[in-house]
C-alpha cells in the first residue's frame, strides 16, 4: 500500500517560500516550485493551483533570532570590544612596570 501525495510548503534561508510535491514513497519522484514566493499565502495558494485534490502541509521555521548578518555583526563587535579591552590592561601593567 502506498502512502497518499503531499505538498509541503517550507521557508528557504533567504526568506522566499516554496512548494513541493512529495510523491508518497520513498523512491518516488519529488516535484518542487519553480521559484520562491514572497509570503506563505502565495505560496500556498500556488501549491493548492498546481495539486487541488492533494493535502498541503505548511513547515513553519523555528521561531528565529536576529538576521544572520546582525549576529555576524555582534559577534565581531564583541571580539573587537574584548581585544581592546586586553590591550588596555596590558597597556596599563607596563605603564605600572615603568613606573617601578
Amino acid at each position: 500500500m502506498s502512502a497518499q501525495p503531499v505538498v509541503v510548503i517550507h521557508r528557504q534561508d533567504d526568506g522566499q517560500w516554496r512548494w513541493r510535491w512529495l510523491s508518497g514513497t520513498a523512491d518516488g519522484p519529488t516535484l518542487t516550485s519553480a521559484h520562491g514566493l514572497e509570503s506563505l499565502e502565495e505560496a500556498e495558494s500556488g501549491a493548492r493551483s498546481a495539486y487541488p485534490d492533494t493535502p498541503v502541509l505548511v513547515q513553519v521555521p523555528p521561531a528565529e533570532g536576529p538576521p544572520r548578518s546582525e549576529r555576524a555583526g555582534r559577534l565581531v563587535e564583541r571580539m573587537l570590544t574584548a581585544v581592546l579591552f586586553w590591550v588596555w590592561v596590558l597597556a596599563r601593567v607596563r605603564a605600572r612596570r615603568r613606573r617601578d
